[in-house]
């Protein structure tokens, strides 16, 4: 059989994509074998570990992979160009592997056409691959076997531990509530099943799962559209099953992508507050290796639309157990601070990406003989036109709004007059005072919100230009925290954003 062999420089591609995940990458081979199954359709995905030859296996009976995906399984140059729709890549995990494993074989079959592959590592450092001949699998599906190195895998891989791991990626798969909602939108059968070494792994409902003593379950919607649901609650112990840490799994397609607190402190709930949701739109904003949300330009304000019913949801429970946020106060600090940021849109265009800031519009008022002239952005139509059109009253003519009254010329007819309105030109920014938190400022839906309790704050910032550039730098933390871009090699996003302060 004719061999193959990548012609990018794989040892280091093999580390970088390891470097991608905080896991372990014997727990990422699982995660992403695991995904190309559920993405597959599979109806059963079996695990099985050998610790004596130190081989797993996952096997599953999904619609396998014709001739091209087949190859692109193999293609390391093609891996982060095609995407999918769904919460995996063709052959991440088997790639992944590499770092810790010597061989890869594996099996397919769709439409009872059959492929299979022997992958390994070649004496003179090169990965290389050929088509075998094996017996066919009996059904369509995939199964891969990867045989690991001595010695690189976890310390004590066992039953327990591929549960451990399934359950931490995939916990809504577990939890019946949500297997019975994703079998009514039809996303996966109700049948679906995980086995361990031939061990069936139970489903439960979500209180025996988490041990919640009391939760409250969620119908998640933005506006009059039904974008998800879930369940939050208190567990009687700490860091329940699935979870990293207190707060909201946030899941898609039955994964789980992060916990996230939505910058909201627990109180007395401490890491026993517990919480899942599933919002199968989130799936179009995972990061490039589809365990973290993206945001960017022309990002965020979507991710928010689904996000924020979640954290509306979230305070009003933490609320419910006694524990109320702390109100976000405005001052002339806040509104100066808008103003920078609307100066630095230019150099980071990002900023764009968030509801706010009041800005001169391009949309026009009446004109002298009453009709409304077509506005220079259509994107920029403001809301007093659309009033004036549908015959309501304006912010500037009633007072309200902080607009200027319109000018009349001797006729008493109506000027044309470009007005101020909210755009989408930049975050708002808030002060709470959190004395027990270090974080300086984080991101609260499209506010960023700077921690006035913060001892560095309160104790060393005392004049006026002290307190404007250490919350600049807060800023640029909280926004680099968010990931909004990409930081280059040779600098951090906090760096960037400085410097376009400083060129502003």
């Amino acid at each position: 059989m004719q061999e193959y062999s990548s012609k990018v420089n794989v040892k280091k591609l093999v580390c970088d994509l390891a470097d991608m995940y905080s896991d372990h990458p014997f727990d990422v081979v699982i995660t992403e074998v695991v995904a190309n199954s559920l993405d597959a359709k599979a109806k059963t995905i079996d695990l099985s570990w050998n610790e004596e030859a130190n081989v797993l296996v996952v096997s599953d009976d999904g619609n396998g992979m014709d001739a091209v995906d087949f190859s692109e399984y193999h293609d390391f140059a093609a891996e982060l160009k095609s995407r999918g729709s769904g919460i995996g890549f063709a052959g991440i995990g088997a790639k992944v592997s590499f770092n810790i494993a010597n061989r890869v074989l594996t099996k397919t079959r769709t439409n009872a056409v059959s492929n299979a592959s022997d992958w390994w590592w070649h004496k003179d450092g090169s990965l290389r691959w050929k088509h075998i001949r094996s017996q066919p699998l009996p059904h369509d599906g995939t199964r891969v076997e990867v045989r690991f190195d001595r010695g690189r895998t976890p310390p004590k891989v066992d039953d327990a531990y591929l549960v451990q791991v399934l359950k931490r990626h995939y916990l809504p798969l577990f939890i019946t509530e949500f297997t019975r909602s994703y079998s009514a939108i039809k996303l996966y059968p109700l049948s679906l099943k995980f086995r361990v070494n031939g061990t069936e792994v139970a489903k439960r409902d979500l209180s025996t799962t988490a041990s919640l003593s009391s939760y409250a379950q969620l119908k998640l919607r933005a506006g009059n559209r039904s974008i998800g649901w879930g369940a939050l609650g208190v567990s009687e112990r700490e860091f329940p099953v699935g979870s990293t840490g207190p707060g909201v799994l946030l899941c898609t397609y039955g994964k789980v992508v992060k916990a996230e607190l939505f910058g909201q402190s627990t109180g007395a709930l401490g890491a026993n507050l517990f919480g899942v949701v599933e919002i199968p739109e989130l799936v179009s904003y995972l990061t490039t290796n589809k365990s973290d949300l993206k945001r960017g330009p022309g990002i965020t304000a979507g991710l928010n639309r689904l996000l924020d019913p979640v954290r509306d949801e979230l305070k009003a429970f933490l609320l419910r157990h006694g524990i109320a946020p702390v109100n976000q106060n405005r001052n002339q600090l806040s509104s100066k601070l808008e103003r920078e940021l609307i100066k630095m849109v230019k150099s980071l265009p990002e900023l764009r990406d968030f509801d706010g800031l009041l800005r001169k519009s391009n949309a026009l008022r009446k004109s002298d003989n009453g009709s409304m002239p077509v506005s220079i952005d259509n994107n920029r139509q403001s809301r007093e036109a659309s009033s004036s059109v549908n015959g309501g009253s304006s912010s500037a003519e009633s007072g309200n709004g902080g607009g200027k009254s319109r000018k009349r010329d001797k006729h008493g007819n109506t000027k044309a007059k470009r007005q101020m309105s909210r755009r989408n030109q930049g975050p708002r920014v808030a002060f709470e005072a959190h004395p027990d938190r270090n974080e300086t400022a984080w991101l609260d839906s499209n506010t960023i919100v700077i921690n006035s309790g913060h001892s560095a704050y309160r104790q060393r910032v005392s004049q006026e230009q002290a307190r404007l550039t250490y919350c600049m730098f807060a800023i640029g933390v909280a926004l680099d925290k968010a990931e909004l871009v990409q930081a280059s090699e040779s600098e951090s996003y906090v760096d960037k954003f400085i410097a376009a302060w400083g060129q502003s």
